[in-house]
């Protein structure tokens, strides 16, 4: 049986991750505070934080919840050992090529920083169309995976990822609580009730740590003083670029 069906194995794997040296690494966090860019180490939650409103980081959960996020090699240890996986174990780690920019080097991270204690990825990086995206992503593999998602909208995010029925469900997560309350956003057409819906959600997934969502680095906007509305259409999805264009203006 596979050692993360486990929840203190999940919460071992996630407390293992140094999210702050991920940013710092990956993505220059202290180098840009350093040259005096204001850059928060955020780490994204189950929904990208640039969802304002809607996302729950990992520091504004509960206290249980953000230990979860929080990195301590010796509390994961403990975990492990409380588990039955002391001496850790070995699993495959699925990737894909055919994604840049901070990507390649988290998939990397993450191996090293899980080595710590004692849990060994052996990484295979797939080719993206005709492996990746026709046979992992759809959960048509053994071991763990890297998996992005860009869908723009809240609900969407947790329909496509937690329903059973999804195909874009690649771990396989049957959770009945957790189908009930994306069920119900679904059927709420109040837009301040949905809202706590999904923040609701978002803390059940912290709960259970069914999948463990990786930090994304800051995005950098530079624009003329002239340009308006660059700040006010920030999109969120693959397409965003194409939503957000129409409505830029100068001055």
């Amino acid at each position: 049986d596979a050692p993360w069906r486990d929840l203190r194995v999940r919460r071992a794997m996630s407390m293992a991750i140094n999210r702050n040296a991920m940013l710092d690494e990956n993505f220059g966090v202290k180098e840009m505070r350093r040259n005096g860019i204001d850059v928060s180490y955020t780490w994204d939650g189950f929904l990208p934080w640039g969802i304002t409103g809607y996302s729950l980081e990992p520091k504004q959960m509960k206290p249980d919840r953000l230990a979860n996020f929080t990195f301590s090699l010796s509390e994961a240890s403990k975990l492990l050992d409380a588990a039955g996986w002391r001496d850790g174990f070995s699993v495959e780690w699925h990737a894909t090529g055919g994604v840049r920019g901070g990507y390649p080097l988290n998939v990397r991270l993450v191996a090293q920083h899980l080595r710590e204690v004692k849990l060994f990825l052996r990484t295979t990086v797939e080719e993206h169309v005709s492996v990746f995206n026709s046979s992992t992503v759809p959960g048509n593999f053994r071991g763990l995976a890297s998996i992005g998602c860009s869908l723009g909208e809240p609900g969407n995010y947790l329909t496509t990822m937690y329903m059973p029925t999804s195909p874009r469900n690649s771990g396989r997560i049957n959770d009945l609580r957790l189908t009930e309350m994306i069920s119900a956003i679904a059927a709420n057409v109040n837009r301040e009730e949905r809202r706590q819906q999904i923040l609701d959600v978002q803390d059940r997934l912290a709960e259970r740590m069914v999948n463990i969502p990786l930090p994304n680095g800051p995005s950098i906007a530079a624009y003329q003083p002239g340009v308006r509305n660059i700040m006010e259409y920030a999109g969120h999805g693959v397409a965003a670029a194409v939503d957000q264009v129409p409505f830029y203006w100068k001055d």
